[in-house]
């Protein structure tokens, strides 16, 4: 059965004897579809496909241990502590008394969490931040950035315990499917309970008082990462000719009003895949809303014609002569073609362990290891050489937590130029933006940009052959604090007019220069994070593990005509009979058989739960002393 979206909306139109009337139709079909989706994943959870996820457990770390034997100091900074051995030394310095480092590849950053003992034999307990080292000076230095201050800036030779006491699922798992599996020789089963009774039988941690090979979990807090409100700023890279206006989000100081949020209309699609208003155009020298359905120079007529009216405004010519150094030129060989394009972005925290949550997508040649030394992450970079602070090589690792996405901005390439991003600086917001303090630019918070591929009508670059629609991928992750302007400006390059003409409007937070080189990962969409949820587990983990653990995850968006929805066969009239109820109450016509339409998604319901969801299988019977761990040789035995 063809459950994808053109086929979808196909028999909703018969079943409601009705013929699509174009995008606006076709807009409240898709939405009615999505919306339907997500409420049938949460009423029958089994109609979904089940997935796999792979997290990665932490041992404590002690600095009591002769493997450790470090100490923390104050700094004058009280969001900042330096790491040094027992002698009061950094940990770095050529007599240390210590040769343990703190990882600072990321994946420390937020979720390991100190309790640190002051002078007095009082533990106070901190979320880091961020892990980081300090080349500047001579020694190297090791810090970490706390989320709240530390009580003074004279405490110095405190002993710490760094631990894990949670880990995070990703913001798209709904349900975990028991039981979880430790991968190593043992298959020890972990399996879920309610947080009361964890809380009951007092499988709380204290100071690392529990230690072993975990067995028992249970659904701890909800974190998410606040999204960004301001679109990116997004200028074509050439000389002569400079735009008459830059535009920004619909109602707000400086922009160029092109419609209203509400209600889907011809120029206004809306959904968060289908932008309902262009935050900022550059290129053709006007502004549109664009309409969803196929991408490129039939959807985008306003934007290439130049029309006036509804979701049509003039930004004047950007036509201009190419830039002087190639950096800011659409490059033309083994190069993602020039056209239109939609780009967002988002604020991300923290890096999954590289052994299952890195993309697939990597630069080959060479390996480097990611940390905080790098500004710059691409998601695939060819290029021969790069500017200061770039890496090419180590790839991008999924964060721990990712924000939900800022609005979009829509840029149609005129002048073969490229492209230069900037978002916020959320580090300087957070009060992390002197640079002439220890903590600048360390708050573990990074830039992440998506974009989407709307059109090829360009006549640069030779990777034509690729999909355009409003499906927004990975590009690359920035800091906030790093500008690549200000680096190619360093390295000797001249910077374009387009861009040093914008002067004191130009934003220069996590700003990048994109020409073409830079693929965007195509395993890495772009997700509407609503959150995620913290799970413990007992007892603590004394090593590294790794838990697999079978997941139902939220579905995606209908987004394309061809995007199908990993639901269950025998679950497809539920979704039809869900939507056909949501497309009555958009009609407004037909309330009675909007009711018709919801009683048999119910009746549906119900049966689809007592198929799947209470199948009458075997209880498996639990001593009374707990489960025991199997060991590798299928015997069974009483040790945990």
């Amino acid at each position: 059965m063809n459950v994808s979206l053109a086929a979808l909306r196909a028999r909703l139109l018969d079943l409601r004897s009705w013929d699509s009337s174009g995008e606006t139709l076709n807009n409240r079909i898709r939405a009615a579809l999505n919306l339907a989706l997500d409420r049938l994943a949460g009423d029958v959870p089994e109609a979904l496909v089940p997935d796999e996820e792979h997290i990665v457990l932490y041992a404590d770390v002690d600095s009591g241990t002769s493997t450790v034997d470090a100490r923390l100091k104050f700094t004058t900074d009280r969001r900042v502590l330096e790491f040094v051995d027992t002698a009061g030394a950094g940990i770095a310095d050529g007599a240390s008394l210590t040769t343990w480092r703190p990882t600072i590849t990321g994946e420390w950053d937020g979720i390991m969490h100190l309790e640190i003992t002051d002078p007095d034999g009082v533990a106070h307990r901190r979320q880091s931040l961020e892990w980081w080292k300090d080349t500047s000076g001579s020694p190297t230095r090791y810090y970490v950035s706390l989320d709240r201050p530390w009580r003074n800036i004279t405490d110095t030779e405190m002993t710490f315990r760094i631990h894990q006491p949670e880990f995070f699922v990703q913001d798209d798992v709904m349900e975990l499917l028991e039981p979880g599996r430790i991968w190593d020789g043992t298959k020890q089963q972990v399996w879920a309970i309610d947080t009361a009774g964890a809380y009951r039988q007092d499988m709380v941690d204290f100071q690392g008082d529990s230690g072993g090979r975990p067995y028992r979990m249970w659904r701890g807090r909800h974190f998410q990462l606040p999204a960004p409100t301001e679109p990116p700023q997004v200028i074509e890279a050439f000389n002569d000719q400079v735009p008459k206006n830059v535009g920004t989000e619909e109602g707000k100081p400086g922009s160029t009003p092109i419609g209203s949020p509400g209600s889907p209309t011809e120029v206004q699609p809306g959904g968060d895949d289908h932008p309902a208003f262009v935050t900022e155009v550059v290129g053709s020298g006007t502004t549109s809303a664009g309409t969803s359905g196929t991408a490129g120079t039939a959807a985008l007529a306003p934007l290439v014609s130049g029309a006036s009216g509804p979701g049509a405004s003039v930004l004047g010519s950007t036509t201009g002569t190419p830039a002087v150094d190639s950096d800011y030129q659409w490059h033309t060989a083994n190069t993602l073609r020039a056209g239109t394009w939609a780009i967002r972005y988002t604020y991300v925290w923290g890096r999954r362990d590289e052994e299952w949550e890195q993309s697939p997508l990597v630069t080959p040649g060479s390996n480097t290891e990611q940390d905080s030394s790098y500004k710059l992450t691409w998601a695939y970079e060819p290029a021969g050489t790069v500017v200061s602070g770039v890496n090419k090589y180590s790839g991008v690792h999924d964060p721990v937590w990712e924000s939900a996405p800022s609005p979009a901005t829509i840029v149609q390439q005129t002048s073969s130029g490229a492209l230069v991003f900037s978002a916020t600086n959320i580090d300087a917001m957070l009060g992390f933006g002197d640079s002439a303090q220890t903590r600048f630019g360390r708050t573990g918070r990074r830039i992440r940009y998506y974009v989407a591929h709307l059109g090829t009508e360009g006549n640069t670059g030779d990777f034509n052959a690729v999909e355009t629609n409003y499906r927004y991928h990975l590009l690359c992750e920035v800091e906030p604090t790093y500008d690549q302007v200000d680096a190619l400006t360093t390295a000797g390059k001249t910077t374009p007019t387009s861009v040093s003409a914008l002067g004191g409007g130009a934003r220069k937070g996590g700003r990048i220069v994109w020409n073409g080189d830079q693929l965007y990962d195509y395993h890495r969409p772009l997700k509407h994070s609503t959150g995620y949820y913290a799970w413990k587990a007992y007892p603590r983990q004394n090593n590294r593990y790794e838990l697999d653990l079978r997941v139902l995850r939220l579905p995606r968006k209908y987004i394309d005509d061809q995007d199908t929805a990993p639901i269950q066969r025998d679950a497809v009239p539920a979704l039809i009979e869900l939507t056909l109820y949501y497309v009555s109450l958009v009609d407004g016509n037909d309330q009675t058989g909007a009711q018709a339409h919801l009683q048999r998604y119910q009746e549906l319901a119900k049966t689809y739960r007592q198929r799947y969801g209470s199948p009458g299988g075997i209880v498996e019977p639990v001593p009374i002393t707990g489960y025991h761990s199997r060991h590798q040789y299928g015997k069974f035995s009483n040790s945990q």
